[in-house]
């Protein structure tokens, strides 16, 4: 029989106020980096979108229009 035991922990975090500013420090670096590729991905699917609709006047297939990447091999 094979049993699968899963297992969590949980921390909290107690930082001072040195180690607090530096954190919300890095939390706001990392959002706003996130925004910014955000904001690239947005402006790629736009034009997307305007590559199909050009495609679609022209009468082409639009399947051969390229799809955006993906932003990780997640997606």
């Amino acid at each position: 029989m094979n049993i699968n035991w899963k297992q969590a922990y949980k921390y909290r975090l107690r930082p001072n106020g040195a180690q607090q500013r530096r954190l919300l420090q890095l939390c706001g670096s990392a959002r706003y980096a996130w925004n910014q590729v955000l904001a690239g991905r947005n402006e790629e699917y736009k034009e997307y979108l305007e590559d199909i609709e050009s495609a679609k006047c022209w009468g082409e297939d639009v399947s051969l229009v390229p799809k955006p990447r993906p932003i990780n091999r997640f997606s």
